[in-house]
C-alpha cells in the first residue's frame, strides 16, 4: 500500500494514499504549534477549497488562544463521573439484586450507609481528631460484621 504525506503550504499538507481496492484518496490536513506550544494536526477533509477553509479557520481559532484541548477534556471529563460510595452502593444493589444472596447483601448494603453516616458526622467534630475517627471505624466495623453474621 503506497501513501505520501507532502506540505502543500505553510502549515497545510496532503495525504494520498491507495485503499485496499486500489482507489487513491486524498485527505488534507493542518499540522501547527499552537500558542501553548502544543504540535497539532487536524484533518481538513478531501476538498482543497473546502480544507483550505477550515486552515483559516483554525489559524483564527489559534490567534484568538482557544483551547483546542478543552473538547477532548469534556469528552473524557463526561465519560468518567465521580461516585459517592451511597451511590455506588444503590447501583451495587442494584446489579445483585437477582442473586440469591441479595437480601444479607441489601442489609450489609444498609448497615454500612448508617455506618458512614455515623462518621461523617464524628468527622464533622472538631474535638475528635483522625484518629478517634480511625477508633470509631474499626468499632463499626466490627459491629456490621456481627450484624451480618447474625
Amino acid at each position: 500500500m503506497e501513501k505520501t504525506f507532502e506540505r502543500i503550504a505553510e502549515h497545510f499538507y496532503k495525504r494520498q494514499y491507495q485503499s485496499a481496492e486500489g482507489q487513491w484518496k486524498t485527505i488534507f490536513y493542518a499540522r501547527f504549534v499552537d500558542w501553548q506550544g502544543k504540535r497539532r494536526m487536524f484533518p481538513l477533509g478531501d476538498h482543497l477549497a473546502d480544507a483550505r477553509d477550515k486552515l483559516g479557520e483554525l489559524r483564527t481559532l489559534n490567534k484568538g488562544r482557544y483551547d483546542f484541548a478543552k473538547e477532548k477534556k469534556e469528552r473524557v471529563k463526561a465519560k468518567i463521573k465521580g461516585m459517592t460510595l451511597a451511590e455506588w452502593l444503590d447501583r451495587y444493589l442494584d446489579l445483585v439484586k437477582h442473586m440469591a444472596s441479595s437480601a444479607t447483601k441489601s442489609s450489609q448494603c444498609i448497615h454500612l450507609k448508617r455506618l458512614l453516616a455515623r462518621v461523617y458526622r464524628v468527622s464533622g467534630k472538631e474535638s475528635s481528631g483522625l484518629l478517634g475517627v480511625r477508633r470509631f471505624m474499626a468499632v463499626s466495623l466490627y459491629d456490621l460484621r456481627t450484624a451480618s453474621n447474625a
